[in-house]
């Protein structure tokens, strides 16, 4: 997402919330989510979306080698 590449990580947590309340399912919400929260410094947020992600990703059977370390990391 543009917003959270440009370092516009309040921007960027507002549109993408407003997308995972419609659409829960949408992958790259949720680590755009994690990375934006995470850029907040709302760490324990953060967490709780990377936790989203990983297991999006499992529930949709995605590759789950495709998943970044930091997103481990930050899950723990």
């Amino acid at each position: 997402m543009k917003h959270e590449q440009n370092n516009q990580y309040k921007e960027s947590v507002y549109l993408l919330h407003n997308i995972l309340e419609k659409y829960p399912l949408c992958v790259l919400s949720w680590i755009n989510y994690g990375d934006s929260l995470w850029g907040l410094n709302e760490k324990s947020q953060a967490k709780i979306a990377y936790q989203k992600y990983i297991y999006t990703m499992k529930s949709q059977n995605k590759d789950l080698t495709k998943i970044s370390q930091r997103v481990f990391e930050r899950s723990k």
